[in-house]
Parts: C-alpha cells; structure tokens; sequence
C-alpha cells in the first residue's frame, strides 16, 4: 500500500475508535469492545480465545482455542513473518477467512509501508496501538497516551527490534512522568 492509503486507514483507525468511545463511561467498558472487528466471546459464553505470542507454532493453539487473536508486526519481508508465525502467509489468511484467527496490526498503519505482501491484511486489519492508545487516553483523559507516544514513533518506520526498544522508551519515560497503571 501507499503511504497516502496508510494515513487515511490510520485516520479512519483514529475515527472509528473515537466512534465505538462516544457517549461511554470508563468503568463500564472492556478494551475488546474496542475491536467489534475480532468478534470477540461474550463473557457468559462457552466459546474461547487467547493471544498469539511468537514462540509456538499458531496451528498448535487451533484445537484448543476458538478465536486466536495475532498482532502482526511490520516483519520487512514475507520470509521473516512466516519464520516467526511458523506457517504461510496464505495459511494464515485461510484460518481468519475461517474465523479461526483475528488478525490486529501490532503498530500504526504507516509503519507498514512498501510492505505489499501484507496489502490483504493491512486493509481488513484494525490497529491496535491506534486503539490501546486511544483507549488509555479514555480511562485517564489527563494523561495523553497518544501524544506521548506519537512524539516517539510518529514519522518513523522501526524495524522491529526498534520497535521494542522505543516501546521500551515509551515505558520509561510513563514511569517518569508517573503514569500510573490502570488497576483492575
């Protein structure tokens, strides 16, 4: 995809997540209310998911979970996303047509950019740093998640070691200004 087609999923990422926030109270909404995309269990329901973390093979969680939610980070080729999911591509795109995944994109859209073998994914998936940070701001409008951590990423594509290590800046400089968790 083009960086213009990227900054206006990343607009519309922005504008849907202030749409599902509208008229909202804090102590009565989960973050997976943010993502109606996933499809997510209600919480009296039978059925169950989980999150995908890169050390086992996504196939190997199938027989024990009903939706297996996978945040894909802006691996710089094909090769390198399918060594870490341990599958194809085209694989993982036939378990989300059969709605045995969810797929979310790990960062902004525009880090995505010149990646076209994820065009498929970047256009279906929603964005959740776009939507973790718009939901912190929602539960603590004081703190403004997103400003801070647009000053770190904005403008610039991290490969994703980076990545890591500027979210690990981003942990810091919360424990600085201190930020405080949110407690359940």
């Amino acid at each position: 995809m083009e960086k213009s087609q990227l900054i206006e999923k990343r607009f519309q990422e922005y504008e849907k997540a202030e749409k599902l926030l509208k008229n909202r109270k804090p102590e009565n909404f989960s973050i997976e209310k943010l993502f109606p995309e996933l499809k997510l269990p209600e919480v009296n329901s039978r059925k169950t998911y989980g999150y995908y973390i890169f050390d086992k093979p996504v196939y190997a969680l199938i027989p024990y979970l009903d939706d297996i939610i996978i945040n894909v980070p802006p691996f710089k080729n094909r090769e390198a996303l399918e060594k870490k999911l341990k599958i194809s591509l085209d694989y993982l795109i036939e378990l989300q047509e059969r709605n045995r995944v969810s797929i979310n994109l790990d960062s902004d859209p525009v880090a995505y950019e010149n990646l076209d073998y994820m065009d498929e994914i970047i256009e279906n998936a929603p964005s959740s740093q776009i939507r973790n940070d718009m939901y912190l701001k929602f539960i603590n409008p004081e703190n403004n998640y997103s400003e801070i951590s647009n000053k770190i990423f904005d403008g610039k594509l991290f490969d994703y070691a980076k990545k890591l290590n500027g979210m690990r800046m981003l942990i810091n400089l919360k424990m600085k200004l201190k930020i405080q968790p949110r407690t359940s």
